[in-house]
């Protein structure tokens, strides 16, 4: 559970940042606001922090950590079932 706990703090850092370039250009088509259309994760990184601060990194965490942990220990229950049942 520890290994979902932090596989769903750390995805969704990259998600987040991922999300965000792929849907920049659709984001700016559909508002008139002067969105700035950032060139790479490496801009795009700081500029989030230096706007929106830690939230900004964070949004979505709660459901996928939820997510995460619960598949994760219907997987682990279901290979020790399998594991005892097939020894039988």
């Amino acid at each position: 559970m520890l290994f979902a706990f932090c596989k769903a703090h750390y995805g969704v850092v990259v998600d987040v940042v991922r999300t965000r370039l792929q849907t920049q250009h659709h984001h700016a088509e559909l508002t008139t606001k002067d969105i700035k259309l950032y060139k790479n994760t490496f801009e795009a990184i700081p500029d989030m922090w230096r706007n929106e601060g830690l939230k900004a990194f964070t949004k979505g965490l709660l459901p996928r950590t939820i997510s995460w942990t619960l598949l994760s220990s219907v997987h682990a229950f279901l290979y020790e079932f399998l594991v005892k049942a097939s020894t039988k």
